[in-house]
């Protein structure tokens, strides 16, 4: 987008600060908007009836997310949890739809972003099937040095990795991240 172009986005964006640990929307909610981290990281998950937590992926800065709720109007599909204090750009599904229309530019963005969290969707679905938990816990550990679609993206950018934030990303338990981390 034209330096232009990008002015009015930021014009019709609302700024919001955000605070480790801080929940800004949860599954099943109506769509809060779509997002853009400025700073920090946000982690996207699911939360099973018992409890369990899947993460299907972190937003370091200058990646957005909620795309499918601004776009087909239903529920948000997956709750977001703040990892690090930061800021956010909150853009309403109405500026969104209005932005589509005046700015092709930034349709052609929108239509790269879902393409490119599509074939992410599609290697965790891999990873998290046909993986098994070793690879899993290696494939989170290698997004340091190597960073890739699938079980951990989006993980590279932080400095270090708990056991339970490995287990909640390769879809085990601690435990388990744990053992296969400490015998390697």
């Amino acid at each position: 987008m034209s330096p232009q172009e990008l002015r009015e986005v930021l014009r019709l964006a609302q700024r919001r600060r955000m605070t480790a640990g801080q929940t800004l929307f949860l599954q099943g909610e109506p769509c809060a908007g779509l997002f853009i981290v400025l700073a920090g990281m946000v982690k996207l998950y699911r939360t099973s009836p018992d409890g369990k937590e899947q993460v299907l992926r972190h937003m370091p800065q200058g990646e957005s997310f909620n795309e499918v709720p601004v776009f087909d109007g239903g529920a948000n599909p997956v709750s977001a949890a703040c990892v690090e204090d930061g800021e956010l750009l909150v853009l309403s599904r109405t500026t969104v739809a209005a932005l589509l229309q005046a700015y092709p530019a930034f349709s052609e963005a929108v239509v790269r972003v879902l393409a490119s969290r599509l074939r992410h969707l599609v290697a965790l679905i891999e990873d998290l099937s046909f993986r098994q938990v070793t690879g899993r816990v290696a494939r989170v550990l290698l997004q340091s040095v190597a960073p890739h679609e699938g079980v951990g993206a989006g993980a590279e950018q932080k400095a270090r990795l708990t056991q339970r934030e490995i287990a909640e990303m390769t879809g085990t338990s601690r435990e388990v991240a744990a053992r296969v981390h400490d015998s390697h």
